[in-house]
């Protein structure tokens, strides 16, 4: 329905249904990538602590290549 309206499925919700119904859907699609996130760092945390890597270092370490990439990426795309 974004490609025919051109607008997003948060925007459709709110005209269509209201306030409430939006802020019920936000919260659980950031409560959702919030998990994910945890799960993310639990799973390489686990993953590290079976070849010998502490989790204090492991997770720490990913999470800072993550946001490396994530900047890296956005930086060189004002590029192309």
């Amino acid at each position: 329905m974004g490609v025919v309206t051109g607008k997003g499925l948060s925007d459709l919700i709110r005209e269509e249904f209201g306030f409430r119904p939006y802020l019920f859907r936000n919260g659980h699609g950031l409560s959702c990538g919030l998990g994910d996130v945890v799960a993310e760092f639990a799973g390489v945390a686990a993953s590290m602590q079976i070849f010998g890597i502490s989790k204090y270092v492991a997770v720490p370490y990913r999470s800072h290549r993550s946001f490396g990439w994530r900047l890296f990426e956005e930086l060189t795309a004002r590029w192309r």
